[in-house]
């Protein structure tokens, strides 16, 4: 079992990095096995996401939580967070502009 949720976490990396991405779906005039196959590769994926986001979360603090929990793909929560904290200065600025009067 242990060895199977370490094999997941190295994979979920992959769906962070784009090198594992979301199936695409199969045609519409595909057969019965096709959709399974399709399904159940969509399933695995959401798998491996949701143990991506959750390595992701439970390392972030409650205020860098908040600012990526809107987000639903481990891609898109860890691209806000190269946007967050690897900004230009002016990006940065305006983002602590934000916080600011948002506080």
């Amino acid at each position: 079992m242990l060895r199977a949720q370490v094999h997941d976490g190295h994979n979920a990396l992959g769906v962070i990095t784009g090198a594992v991405v979301r199936p695409t779906p199969p045609p519409n005039d595909a057969g019965a096995e096709a959709i399974a196959a399709y399904n159940d590769a969509v399933t695995k994926f959401d798998k491996l996401d949701a143990v991506a986001v959750t390595v992701m979360t439970t390392a972030m603090t409650k205020e860098v939580c908040s600012m990526v929990m809107m987000h639903n793909s481990a891609r898109d929560v860890w691209n806000k967070l190269l946007n967050i904290f690897e900004q230009k200065y002016g990006q940065r600025l305006d983002f602590l502009i934000c916080q600011l009067f948002n506080y």
